[in-house]
């Protein structure tokens, strides 16, 4: 999550080339270094030397594809979809109690709590 806060902030992130933080980090919106003080070294040498604007703002907007409105929306519809298909399954039943769960959680978004 940090250095999706960062790229949040407009503040050039250097990350592993290697992980989890690939899923949306790249060289076109991120700095990425071998996992080794060495690398990290040099790649943050780099972005002081020459912050590339271009790649600030590519960060800036990949941050707003992870915004958390966006997570939970996606999430919530991924939940009802994987619920409907598998309720025959199982012989549960799609009432309103799990409409009101999902329901509960779109209100508490646009509540904030």
């Amino acid at each position: 999550i940090a250095p999706l806060e960062a790229m949040a902030s407009r503040t050039p992130v250097v990350v592993p080339s290697a992980g989890g933080v690939l899923i949306y980090a790249s060289a076109k919106n991120a700095w990425l270094a071998a996992p080794d003080a060495a690398s990290f070294s040099y790649a943050i040498r780099q972005v002081v030397a020459d912050p590339d604007p271009g790649r600030v703002a590519a960060a800036f907007e990949t941050a707003l594809q992870f915004d958390w409105s966006r997570i939970t929306t996606r999430f919530f519809r991924l939940y009802d979809a994987l619920y409907k298909r598998h309720a025959a399954d199982f012989s549960l039943p799609i009432t309103s109690s799990h409409t009101f769960v999902t329901g509960l959680g779109q209100s508490a978004l646009r509540e904030g709590r």
